[in-house]
């Protein structure tokens, strides 16, 4: 299977799914991780050009943490990412070269829910295209039309309203752990590890799926 992952800044995908990649990757599945934007508002330590270049590092050490070797930064500008023709085409491009089997977004549940704006317009970006590209139209995002079978949501921080399906990482949340520590910029301000390890526990238990579980919402699967 090849599976594609969408994370509005580096470390979401980690934060989000990192077992669940993991648990990918370990099946054999190629995974290939899109990061939109540059995640340079990060810190106000450094400069916007240092924080670049150094979350991506980050990103990469991450994921090689979690078998995946495939990461590609798409270079939007932190805060300010919209559903627009520049984001629109270069996601349509990746899906239709990629052409994955499975496409992971952030959830989009607002307002009750999700309150960061990327992450929001990540997942409008991506189930756009998702549902778009299965028709032959729309050639400036590649001339083969390509149908992604099924389409699921994860939640970073901010839950998702009603998560409908659920993967238990408890024998892989260590590899997680270990993924989310390559992320010292983000990291040091505190308490991540312990609010993520709090949320996928909670999963778990009002789902029985183990110790810690990561929660989705199906959007698009396939039944036979």
């Amino acid at each position: 299977m090849r599976v594609l992952v969408f994370g509005a800044h580096p470390d979401d995908e980690t934060i989000g799914m990192g077992g669940t990649i993991y648990k990918h990757t370990q099946g054999g599945d190629g995974v290939w991780v899109v990061i939109m934007t540059h995640g340079d508002a990060g810190s106000m330590e450094v400069s916007s050009e240092e924080l670049i270049e150094l979350r991506k590092k980050e990103t990469v050490a991450a994921c090689k943490v979690l078998g995946v070797a495939n990461v590609e930064f798409l270079g939007f500008k932190d805060e300010f990412l919209f559903l627009n023709e520049d984001t629109l085409t270069k996601v349509g491009k990746i899906i239709r070269s990629y052409k994955p089997h499975r496409v992971y977004a952030h959830h989009g549940d607002v307002s009750l829910s999700e309150d960061n704006l990327d992450h929001i317009n990540t997942f409008r970006i991506v189930s756009r295209t998702v549902f778009a590209l299965k028709w032959p139209f729309l050639p400036q995002m590649g001339k083969e039309a390509w149908e992604v079978k099924e389409f699921y949501a994860y939640e970073v921080l901010s839950p998702i309203q009603e998560p409908n399906a659920f993967v238990d990482i408890t024998d892989v949340m260590k590899v997680k752990l270990e993924a989310m520590a390559k992320y010292e910029s983000q990291m040091k301000w505190g308490l991540w590890d312990k609010a993520v390890k709090s949320l996928n526990n909670f999963r778990a238990k009002i789902n029985r799926r183990g110790e810690y579980a990561e929660a989705f919402k199906v959007i698009k699967t396939t039944i036979f």
